[in-house]
């Protein structure tokens, strides 16, 4: 054997310097395999510099200029009911960008499940959960990587639709999102630490506890949405922390990448859905 050692680039332990298998895990230390590896860190690492999160803010802020520009041509009024209700897009708008109501989901428009996430119903509703976001939103970030943030991001307010579904009502906004994060950082503390008696377990159930009384008092909370993003976000983080610690990074960027995919779909059809004319244009 000739030269120094060498880390296995699957499984990072010490190997010889003319070992052509790794005898730890068995991968292929020859050219192919150091291609394929070389390959593996470039699609891992692929859009780590982008801050995620900020794309996601970014997106809910445009349909929300969007959807008061629509209903502002459609010649509605945008001023909402309430204090809660100010610059509002108009109900048929909103219909048009994918909210969420249970018999155009059962129809087949399975994409507002995914659109209505991003939708919100006043200017203090975005305000609300933009605010949250972006305090959320760098922490999870940089604790799940960009992959992990999607998914926690996208699946648990996924898993809150469906939950309003099963209940029959129409909802829309980040909430049921922005609960997954709260809940993936949560589940997160008590993992490290071994006990929900922890400072960033404890840090979630506080911000928890003020969004759950804040909608009590407010009223025309998507509860259902809020405990289902929660149960999801903890339920999708068991997913990436398993990935991540089998280092299977190819099928955390596989699903990440899924449901990215899924994300441009569904807008892509409420791009279509848009060309339809106003509820009050008909």
């Amino acid at each position: 054997m000739t030269g120094r050692p060498k880390l296995c680039p699957k499984c990072r332990k010490l190997v010889g310097a003319d070992d052509q298998t790794c005898y730890h895990c068995g991968a292929d230390l020859g050219m192919r395999g150091r291609l394929l590896a070389g390959a593996t860190r470039t699609a891992t690492s692929a859009g780590e510099g982008v801050a995620w999160w900020r794309l996601v803010l970014l997106a809910n802020v445009a349909l929300f200029v969007i959807g008061l520009a629509v209903t502002l041509r459609s010649g509605a009024d945008v001023s909402g009911a309430g204090l809660f209700g100010l610059l509002s897009p108009s109900n048929s708008v909103q219909l048009q960008l994918g909210l969420q109501v249970q018999a155009l989901v059962f129809a087949g428009e399975w994409w507002r499940l995914i659109t209505c996430l991003f939708l919100h119903g006043g200017l203090m509703h975005i305000g609300f959960n933009m605010y949250f976001l972006a305090q959320l939103g760098p922490t999870a970030e940089q604790l799940f990587g960009n992959r992990g943030f999607l998914l926690i991001y996208i699946l648990g307010g996924l898993t809150g639709s469906l939950v309003e579904l099963a209940l029959g009502n129409p909802v829309l906004g980040a909430s049921g999102s922005i609960m997954a994060l709260i809940g993936a950082l949560a589940g997160l503390g008590m993992r490290r630490a071994g006990t929900w008696d922890n400072e960033l377990t404890r840090e979630m159930f506080r911000i928890l506890l003020f969004v759950t009384v804040f909608g009590l008092i407010v009223g025309s909370v998507a509860h259902g949405a809020h405990l289902g993003g929660f149960v999801g976000g903890g339920l999708t983080l068991l997913l990436v922390e398993g990935l991540r610690s089998r280092r299977a990074y190819q099928a955390l960027s596989g699903l990440s990448a899924a449901t990215a995919g899924l994300v441009v779909a569904s807008f892509l059809m409420m791009g279509f859905n848009l060309q339809k004319p106003t509820l009050g244009e008909l």
